[in-house]
């Protein structure tokens, strides 16, 4: 009471992102929706583009990507015709995520390279840092890791100076998973929990589910099973509560992969079906491949090559597909299920007992 309706749609969509990053995503969509209408009404373009971000950002959450995609291109075009370069690279950013869950690479690629150059045309340090933490992101899946390291330490950098704790938590994140691929696991538990305290200080559940997950293959990775299931435990209830259907999909997976190394078939097989259906039904190409070989890995310590045989050939049509190439995380985990399935591959207890060091994290 007491707003125009234009200060109304901003206090909404502020509202709205607050409750996303809370986990209460019925609330969000209700706030942003609201933020579209009103802003619509009241002629306030830049709001109503923002919103249009907001809404996509929230469906991309949800495992509706595709709609995403076409919401952060409408937002992208508006932005333009309006002329505003901040709202711009978000709107960038935005289309990138999209486009990289959607296997999208180069697409993914393009949209965050064109963000950071604006960025740097404006001199927002704030978009610098969320584009430079994307493409370093984009790097390490695709196998560049020096180039991911550089992007993720200039993104970490940009966001102490600008004292945005939220960038701070996220980019502790992933450089804790660049330590993970690298087979630094001291150092990658102890930047993750770094990146869990800012996490719980701000009260950012989606960044917190994130950071359980990657703790929790740190984890496995160190032998240290029974650790790492309830880390998969907390980042699964977490994505539960957030209604992220594409991030359930990616950590059932993982968890899947935790059960069959302590071989424990029953509930890998189980975690391994329930991960295939959501990530099929979110189209998240990338992170059905990782699972199929994960899958793939459980089938041949068990004894079942044929069905190993067959998950890793729909794993190798996905990296094509995609464009993943070998040093990203689906080439990686291929490369270590066709080692595997060679005649001289490796004992299948001593394979499933220990894990290795190049897998990477969500």
């Amino acid at each position: 009471p007491g707003l125009s309706a234009a200060a109304a749609a901003r206090a909404h969509a502020a509202g709205g992102r607050a409750w996303s990053a809370a986990g209460r995503v019925v609330d969000a969509r209700l706030h942003l929706d609201t933020a579209l209408a009103l802003a619509r009404d009241s002629g306030e373009r830049r709001c109503q583009t923002l919103a249009m971000i907001d809404l996509a950002t929230l469906n991309k959450l949800q495992g509706r990507v595709p709609e995403a995609h076409e919401g952060n291109t409408k937002a992208l075009a508006m932005a333009r015709e309006i002329g505003d370069a901040a709202t711009e690279c978000a709107a960038l950013s935005g289309l990138g995520n999209a486009a990289f869950n959607l296997g999208l690479i180069e697409e993914a690629r393009g949209h965050y390279e064109a963000g950071l150059a604006r960025a740097c045309e404006i001199d927002d340090l704030r978009w610098q840092c969320a584009l430079l933490g994307n493409l370093g992101m984009l790097h390490a899946n695709v196998g560049r890791m020096d180039d991911a390291r550089r992007r993720c330490e200039g993104a970490l950098a940009l966001a102490r100076r600008l004292g945005d704790r939220q960038r701070e938590g996220n980019t502790l994140g992933n450089l804790g998973m660049l330590h993970i691929v690298e087979g630094r696991l001291d150092d990658a538990i102890t930047t993750l929990e770094q990146a869990l305290q800012v996490a719980r200080q701000l009260g950012h559940v989606q960044l917190e589910s994130v950071v359980q997950c990657n703790l929790g293959l740190a984890l496995e990775k160190s032998g240290r099973i029974a650790e790492a299931l309830p880390r998969f435990d907390a980042a699964l209830q977490a994505v539960r509560k957030l209604g992220d259907r594409n991030s359930e999909g990616q950590f059932v997976g993982y968890l899947g992969r935790a059960y069959a190394r302590q071989r424990d078939f029953t509930k890998a097989r189980a975690c391994f079906a329930s991960g295939q259906a959501l990530l099929r039904e979110v189209a998240d190409p990338l992170s059905l491949g990782v699972l199929l070989c994960n899958s793939a890995e459980c089938e041949w310590g068990d004894v079942n090559s044929p069905l190993a045989q067959s998950l890793l050939e729909e794993a190798q049509t996905i990296a094509v597909a995609t464009g993943a190439g070998p040093q990203s995380e689906l080439g990686l985990a291929l490369n270590r299920v066709r080692q595997m399935l060679t005649p001289q591959g490796a004992d299948r207890s001593s394979e499933l007992s220990c894990s290795g060091s190049t897998d990477q994290v969500v």
